[in-house]
């Protein structure tokens, strides 16, 4: 093999290498748009990760904290689904307030792996005082 075929050899086994690491690199996860919960509920069974977005439902929330344990529910004014989720509770959980659930979605529940907290704006306290 002369120098120039193994030159050739080279960039192509780079070029190889990194397109597998940028299409490794996205998990399915990742890359999964927002679904509505009425979206979810009424696509049946989800046995990949799915991003649902809602609001929890006030009063819903059940913690068991030997198992770490949150059991809640998400709406989103249409439809509401329940969700399971082991791990720590996030600082800002708090009912009411918007959340994306990462998960699977089977026999009507949502078996969370993740849960994203949105920020409710810093101006709604301001606009509240005023009113």
């Amino acid at each position: 093999m002369n120098k120039k075929q193994r030159i050739i050899l080279s960039v192509v086994v780079v070029v190889a290498l990194l397109v597998y690491a940028g299409f490794t690199s996205f998990s399915s996860e990742q890359l999964a748009y927002y679904q509505t919960v009425s979206e979810v509920v009424s696509g049946g069974d989800i046995e990949k990760p799915v991003n649902i977005n809602g609001i929890i439902v006030e009063d819903s929330t059940i913690r068991v904290q030997e198992t770490q344990t949150l059991k809640f529910k998400i709406t989103d004014n249409e439809s509401t689904v329940d969700v399971v989720y082991h791990g720590i509770l996030p600082n800002n959980y708090k009912e009411g307030i918007s959340i994306v659930v990462t998960g699977t979605y089977q026999d009507n529940v949502v078996h969370a792996s993740k849960l994203t907290l949105k920020c409710p704006s810093k101006y709604e306290s301001i606009i509240d005082a005023e009113t």
